[in-house]
């Protein structure tokens, strides 16, 4: 049996907007549970509604956290930058069916002004609890690419210097 996550920092309360893929609401789904057992004072909201309305959410403040299962399109990025958001992209699974197979599961945050609550679900997702929770159309990031939890719940929120903000595809 997995390990099962634990908060290891202080209680957290606020909320959490995430928006995506409706290909992720599976994982999102289970990733969600694990984080409000932890973290009951956070409230998510999760608007998994295509991945074309993410870049859009992101500049206009709506959303914190983006899962997709592509990487974000050049015209995207193009669109995000002239916001003055830089996402960042952490591979947290691989989805191995539908329009992209064994494409990597992202979890883009917003580069630079990425905030703590959002850190903490992605180390959820990267947690063994977390990767343990991905079936069906997913499956856990292969040991040798996957970052250590305990590595992003001691990172900040400066993608320049940390290295698990995954820039696989060329995303800067």
């Amino acid at each position: 049996a997995p390990i099962s996550y634990h908060a290891s920092g202080p209680a957290m309360e606020g909320e959490l907007r995430i928006v995506g893929s409706r290909a992720t609401a599976e994982p999102v789904r289970r990733w969600a549970a694990i984080f409000n057992r932890e973290h009951p004072d956070v409230r998510l909201s999760v608007n998994l509604s295509g991945s074309g309305t993410v870049v859009d959410a992101m500049a206009e403040g709506r959303a914190d956290l983006a899962p997709l299962v592509r990487p974000l399109k050049v015209s995207e990025r193009a669109l995000a930058r002239g916001a003055g958001i830089r996402p960042r992209a952490v591979t947290v699974g691989i989805h191995k069916e539908g329009m992209w197979p064994d494409q990597p599961l992202y979890l883009y945050l917003k580069g630079d002004e990425a905030n703590f609550i959002a850190v903490e679900f992605v180390r959820v997702a990267l947690s063994e609890e977390g990767q343990a929770a991905l079936s069906g159309s997913y499956a856990p990031v292969p040991e040798e690419i996957r970052t250590n939890a305990d590595d992003v719940a001691g990172s900040s929120a400066r993608a320049s210097t940390t290295p698990w903000w995954g820039d696989l595809r060329g995303e800067d």
